[in-house]
């Protein structure tokens, strides 16, 4: 698939289950592409709420992650996502009061997370869990929670 962010082993952590739900998200952040300038059918509105859950869940996965490891950054890596969740649900709130902005604004915010937070923060903890010898079945025991 062809799309503003496209999936290849870069932006991989090592951790299967995180390298998943990320796969994920870039494949609906591409969607974007194919909605219209604004909001027509609600179709916007969905891929953004579904976005949030699945940032949500994302979210929530990596906290427990790094609690297990006692990663030394956990704190300065939830406000991260503390900044990311604030600026979903604007965009979020946006849609929903039928705000009319162009797709881009939601595109550039989706891409800024992935180079600033995903390709930086995210690979800088996924290194620190694969140094301290955290396994990908005690990985899947943390999911399952």
């Amino acid at each position: 698939m062809s799309g503003i962010i496209n999936w290849d082993e870069s932006l991989a952590t090592g951790i299967k289950t995180i390298d998943e739900q990320r796969e994920q998200l870039i494949n609906y952040t591409n969607n974007f592409e194919n909605l219209a300038v604004y909001d027509r059918n609600g179709c916007f509105t969905a891929c953004i709420l579904d976005i949030h859950k699945r940032f949500l869940m994302y979210i929530k996965l990596e906290v427990r992650l790094m609690n297990a490891v006692n990663y030394p950054r956990a704190e300065e890596h939830i406000q991260e996502h503390k900044a990311i969740l604030k600026g979903v649900k604007q965009l979020v709130l946006r849609t929903k009061n039928k705000e009319i902005f162009t797709n881009s604004l939601a595109l550039s915010f989706m891409v800024d997370i992935f180079t600033n937070h995903m390709c930086k923060s995210d690979k800088d903890m996924a290194e620190f869990v694969r140094n301290s010898g955290f396994t990908n079945e005690q990985f899947l025991s943390l999911r399952d929670r």
